[in-house]
């Protein structure tokens, strides 16, 4: 079997009903602007795992972790799930997992969101970047988005 970690997104928020739909808000929710640290803020981060076979492993590890750029992990959490039939044996398998954080946020820059997956003999990782501005950076982005209007004829 090969499982896949076919993409990693991150959202305002995610909620996930007992049939397995996945409801996702405010999505690609990728920079934070703030004024002043530390600020505290929530995302939610989704996984989507695919499977070219019908019948996936019956157990998954699903570890998160969010990094800061100075290298510090400000968060960090293991999602255990025992895996059951599929719903439809017919067709390729795949599963939605989300997960939320509430993140204190001291410094700017790139924070990255980590994803490993542990599923049998299958090992898989992805990432994602959360940008932190400072108002200050984005005062000077605006500024040289307003000199290259004035630039164009």
């Amino acid at each position: 079997m090969s499982l896949n970690l076919e993409w990693v997104m991150l959202a305002e928020a995610a909620v996930q009903d007992s049939d397995g739909v996945l409801s996702i808000i405010g999505l690609s929710q990728n920079v934070l602007v703030t004024r002043t640290f530390p600020v505290q803020t929530k995302r939610a981060i989704v996984v989507h795992l695919q499977s070219d076979t019908p019948s996936p492993v019956t157990k998954a590890s699903v570890n998160f972790s969010v990094v800061s750029p100075s290298s510090r992990v400000i968060v960090a959490q293991t999602i255990e799930a025992r895996l059951g039939k599929p719903r439809f044996p017919d067709i390729p398998w795949s599963m939605d997992v989300p997960a939320e954080f509430i993140l204190s946020i001291t410094e700017p820059g790139t924070h990255v969101f980590n994803v490993e997956l542990e599923a049998g003999d299958e090992r898989l990782a992805k990432s994602v970047d959360l940008h932190v501005l400072t108002a200050e950076d984005l005062i000077k982005v605006r500024a040289s988005e307003e000199d290259e209007e004035d630039e164009e004829p």
